[in-house]
């Protein structure tokens, strides 16, 4: 699909649009919105997944903190969702358990985040790390896209980018292990058109609804980074934070997830010249996690990636995410999840295969 034929279905008002923009009208005048609630009840706002604020304390729809599951229930359990935001959508706090790339194709946007109103503008990206709270708004014939990637697949499918140090690595691993995060990052692509046009690609494949368009729309999106690092590095802006004495963390943090399947305390103390207490007291503090449960975690993520993704036996996964046999694999997987890996490849693999 051509560029500008995306765009020409992007401009099009959807049917949730074409609601918003009259309810926003009707705001002008009291009587004015009246007569539209009364044309548009609770019952059908909450059919539709309408936000209308009016409607908030009767019950009305407003998703103030997005899991998984509520935003990926669609996706039959693929990876990543790319949809237009919906113009006129009434700005509305919340908070989700992904991460969440907002790319201007046309126009301007406001993202809030505690409050600060910051002016995104066309070529310009927010990305927004899990559970940081903000809003956005498009309040006229502007075009963003948000893509969403889950916070567990996107550890480990963004895996050739978070080896390297650099400042989207960087936050990354902020967001992803530690504590303190920044809200937010912005990304100034300079209205490059290389990056436009991918951008526009990821779309097509979303629209196209073609088998395998999730592995295509991943490639496209690590394409879409590497290049803007390549091209624009210069043109990524993350906010200070109060503290910024963590460096040291991250490059830590960076080591391990090079070397999961088999690092250790002592090993990564000896590395970085400190104490094994030190180390194991400083990932702590940091993470809020123990070295082990640390390391434990980066091998399930490894695990559950393989399993939903690839067709390789469970001896093969459990040799490949860093266990010492199938039998532990099997016994702490289960010990985790309430289920053996077998089971979960059973009940996510098979959805795979079905398009949005």
């Amino acid at each position: 699909m051509k560029g500008e034929t995306v765009l020409d279905i992007l401009r099009t008002y959807t049917k949730d649009e074409l609601f918003y923009k009259e309810m926003q009208e009707a705001r002008k005048d009291p009587k004015t919105l009246e007569e539209f609630l009364a044309r548009h009840g609770l019952q059908e706002a909450i059919e539709h997944r309408w936000i209308v604020p009016e409607y908030r304390d009767q019950g009305g729809w407003m998703p103030e903190m997005m899991g998984d599951a509520l935003l990926f229930e669609v996706l039959q359990n693929n990876e990543i969702l790319v949809s237009k935001h919906n113009r006129y959508t009434p700005m509305f706090e919340h908070r989700h358990a992904f991460f969440e790339f907002a790319y201007v194709v046309e126009g301007a946007c406001i993202q809030r985040f505690n409050e600060k109103e910051i002016t995104i503008h066309q070529g310009q990206m927010t990305i927004i790390p899990p559970y940081s709270t903000h809003a956005i708004g498009v309040f006229d014939d502007s075009i963003v896209i948000n893509i969403c990637v889950k916070r567990q697949v996107f550890e480990m499918v963004f895996n050739s980018i978070l080896r390297y140090s650099n400042v989207i690595t960087d936050f990354f691993a902020r967001s992803l292990y530690l504590y303190q995060q920044a809200d937010y990052m912005i990304l100034d692509t300079k209205n490059d058109r290389d990056l436009q046009n991918t951008m526009l690609q990821i779309v097509a494949q979303s629209l196209e609804k073609k088998p395998f368009d999730h592995v295509i729309m991943i490639s496209l999106l690590l394409y879409w980074f590497g290049k803007m690092l390549q091209t624009h590095e210069d043109g990524i802006y993350i906010p200070s934070l109060p503290y910024q004495n963590n460096e040291k963390v991250l490059e830590i943090i960076t080591y391990i997830e090079g070397h999961f399947q088999n690092a250790t305390l002592k090993e990564t103390a000896s590395k970085f010249s400190f104490s094994e207490g030190y180390l194991s007291r400083l990932i702590k503090k940091s993470t809020g996690k123990t070295f082990t449960d640390l390391v434990l975690d980066m091998k399930f993520d490894k695990a559950i990636n393989l399993l939903e993704t690839s067709r390789q036996p469970i001896l093969e996964i459990s040799y490949l995410a860093g266990f010492e046999s199938v039998e532990h694999f099997n016994r702490s997987f289960k010990k985790r999840f309430q289920m053996t890996p077998t089971t979960w490849r059973k009940v996510n693999y098979a959805n795979r295969s079905v398009q949005i």
